[in-house]
């Protein structure tokens, strides 16, 4: 790993990550919350931004969804970035959510609202050598901000039928990012999460969407994210959720997840 992190550190500017799905309850917040900090462990100084107007990553951060400086006024043009970033620790900084953003969509409907994000990012881009990016479960106009300005792109789904079957559509909206806003939007991969791996059902769905992905060319992490409460409960308390119960299974899993997303970043 350390070897990865060598060649992160010679890049000046951040690697910028959105994880995306437009289904929730698969783990989106959860992954980007508990990356920053596999990151931040590593050495890396992360931003995290929580475009999602229910606000969860910035809650489990342990600040308000409603503060003076987030990414709303920050989409707005009301306020400059540097105003906008609360520091979490040494290494991660949050750019706090807004409720304000649920009505995005119909707010921000003029010429060249897709590149808002990119724009505000622009001046912090050598700050950091990570930008997490957690977005809506919609496909909105903050999500395709949110394309429009990554470098790559996690897709965390549910080994279900319905999960699967939705990535349809999300793979439709990354292919239309690349063609009209950001050819050099790369999935990074999926991530299949609160895994049951002893139910026949839930292997033999992992395993048609591994056939599917391979079929597109697209990664699916060898990590798979079992269901488990540590996570969780370390959000509740505002911890290190990879300290926090360093030998429950889904914290493994996530441990291996951060080094498997740093050996192909």
């Amino acid at each position: 790993m350390n070897n990865e992190l060598e060649e992160r550190n010679m890049k000046k500017e951040a690697q910028i990550i959105a994880l995306a799905n437009q289904k929730g309850g698969v783990g989106k917040t959860t992954t980007c919350h508990v990356l920053a900090y596999g990151l931040a462990d590593q050495g890396c100084k992360v931003l995290t931004i929580d475009t999602d107007p229910q606000c969860n990553l910035t809650e489990s951060f342990n600040l308000d969804g409603d503060m003076e400086g987030t990414v709303y006024q920050l989409f707005r043009r009301e306020k400059e970035v540097e105003d906008c970033i609360c520091r979490i620790n040494a290494n991660i900084d949050l750019l706090p959510g807004s409720l304000s953003m649920a009505g995005s969509d119909m707010e921000f409907s003029f010429a060249g609202r897709e590149y808002l994000l990119k724009e505000a990012l622009e001046p912090i881009k050598e700050d950091y050598d990570f930008i997490l990016v957690d977005t809506p479960p919609t496909l909105g106009i903050i999500t395709i901000n949110t394309l429009a300005v990554a470098d790559g792109i996690v897709i965390p789904v549910k080994a279900s039928k319905y999960s699967v079957q939705g990535l349809s559509q999300l793979l439709q909206t990354i292919r239309l990012v690349q063609g009209y806003y950001n050819k050099n939007l790369a999935i990074t991969g999926v991530l299949v999460t609160q895994h049951e791996g002893r139910s026949n059902i839930r292997k033999g769905i992992k395993a048609a969407l591994d056939k599917l992905m391979d079929a597109q060319g697209i990664r699916v992490f060898d990590s798979v994210i079992r269901n488990g409460v540590a996570i969780e409960e370390a959000q509740y308390r505002q911890t290190n959720p990879l300290t926090e119960r360093p030998k429950a299974s889904v914290t493994e899993d996530y441990r291996a997840f951060v080094a498997e997303f740093l050996q192909n970043i």
